[in-house]
């Protein structure tokens, strides 16, 4: 359940292991948050690290998370465990098409943290020619506006850290992005949205790329209304489609990887530091919680209900807008 990078990089690992894969997602669109964000992946002592001048080793990356993770919310295994396997994954990516380089000068966000390196960890997703994706395209979930220049044009993270930056060669990657996106003519015919893809719509656009290769069957506007149990294990869902609910059996197994509920107001008040409001997230609209409330209906444990990816947002009308570059900037 879900269609983001987690459910579709999890659908094709079960794929490439033999299991006939269902992806079912709640909404009309693919990509969930994954597709709105950054797409941007941290990854200690990566293979490429050295690409970018920096060197890398698993002790300072445990040195860092150790300091900046409680130790009562994560055990120092769990932390390893990543350490250890987030380069194996990021090759694993880069081996069904979604491939990714360091970034040089996106710093770790807590410098003062033993283990900090300036860079070369956060981990960028190459673009990609939305058009490779025919009809699942418009599909995809569009990333905001205020992460595209003037609100219409795709840059990656690299390119948008220069720009912003003013660095070296900046007007030329702007004047390449704009020029690019005014040529393409048939994109403009159909609208406004830039068929180049970057970011989180790049990351997700590569995976349903794999996912098709795979032949794994993708359903939207499918809410999961249960989880079906018998003899004490998980065998299926119940799944909404065309006003009617009908039974998924599976022989293996179900995977969640639905997203969060910073859509539900309920959840929201229940977990999360006061005053909070449904209305401020910039978030998937399809993220209410509906697999929470399910796992717990089992008798499944949550944890880290209380945390998130946290940004300032401002109300443009009806719309939160995420103020993702005014962040740093200098008063």
């Amino acid at each position: 359940m879900g269609s983001g990078a987690a459910a579709l990089a999890a659908a094709c690992r079960l794929s490439d292991l033999g299991a006939h894969v269902i992806l079912l997602e709640k909404t009309g669109h693919i990509g969930g948050n994954s597709a709105m964000s950054g797409g941007g992946i941290w990854v200690p002592n990566n293979a490429l690290i050295g690409s970018v001048g920096i060197e890398d080793n698993d002790e300072d990356a445990f040195a860092y998370l150790r300091h900046v993770i409680p130790e009562e919310q994560v055990p120092d295994d769990m932390i390893r465990t990543y350490i250890h396997s987030a380069p194996e994954m990021i090759e694993y990516l880069r081996g069904i098409g979604v491939a990714y380089t360091p970034v040089a000068h996106y710093p770790d966000y807590y410098p003062s943290a033993p283990g900090w390196r300036p860079g070369g960890r956060t981990m960028d997703c190459a673009p990609l020619d939305g058009r490779t994706l025919g009809e699942y395209l418009y599909l995809l979930r569009e990333m905001p506006p205020a992460s595209k220049a003037f609100g219409r044009i795709n840059l990656s993270i690299t390119e948008a850290s220069k720009v912003q930056a003013v660095a070296q060669g900046w007007q030329m990657i702007a004047a390449k992005a704009l020029l690019q996106y005014a040529l393409d003519i048939a994109g403009r015919v159909k609208g406004k949205r830039d068929r180049r893809l970057c970011m989180g719509e790049a990351l997700v656009g590569r995976l349903l790329l794999a996912a098709q290769e795979r032949g794994i069957e993708i359903r939207t506007n499918a809410p999961v209304k249960a989880l079906v149990s018998e003899k004490g294990r998980i065998c299926g869902v119940a799944v909404e489609e065309e006003a009617s609910v009908r039974k998924i059996a599976s022989e293996h197994g179900v995977l969640v990887a639905s997203g969060g509920f910073e859509a539900d107001q309920e959840l929201r008040s229940q977990s999360l530091a006061k005053p909070t409001r449904a209305q401020w997230s910039a978030g998937s609209p399809g993220n209410s919680g509906d697999m929470i409330r399910a796992g717990r209906s089992i008798g499944a444990d949550t944890d880290l209900m209380q945390e998130a990816w946290w940004a300032p947002v401002v109300l443009w009308g009806d719309r939160p807008v995420v103020l993702f570059f005014e962040n740093p900037s200098p008063e």
